[in-house]
């Protein structure tokens, strides 16, 4: 399938796929990269996928990117990816959209919300400056 979406992304493919032709086979390799705990991959895959002109594969690729950065290796690069997603002062974050869909859409969004918690509880600068 990978080769498949390589040749598909050369200039000179025939017949020329359309942007979003390339997002469904992409979010199913993200799928697998995940499930076979190839997360840089995974979130390599979803990332490129949040650009879907589709907001249906746009909202399944962030969700999927968060599942995947969730579980790299390097904590501190999670977390400040996780802090890259909440609101700013007097901006809007990604977060709160990020949760609604996981509440709604993703059947293991306990064990996702509760990789969140773990990793905010680890941060002494959040923990800190919220009084605890």
């Amino acid at each position: 399938m990978e080769l498949a979406l390589e040749e598909a992304e050369r200039e000179n493919a025939t017949p020329k796929p359309e942007a979003n032709d390339l997002f469904g086979p992409c979010l199913l390799l993200g799928e697998y990269a995940l499930c076979l705990d190839d997360v840089q991959k995974a979130g390599d895959l979803y990332l490129f996928c949040t650009k879907s002109e589709d907001p249906n594969q746009a909202k399944l690729a962030q969700l999927g990117h968060l599942k995947a950065r969730l579980n790299y290796p390097d904590e501190k690069d999670t977390w400040q990816h996780l802090k890259s997603l909440l609101p700013t002062e007097g901006g809007e974050g990604k977060m709160p959209t990020i949760l609604k869909m996981t509440a709604q859409d993703d059947l293991d969004h306990g064990s996702l919300m509760l990789k969140i918690f773990i990793l905010a509880k680890r941060d002494a600068d959040l923990t800190h400056s919220r009084g605890a």
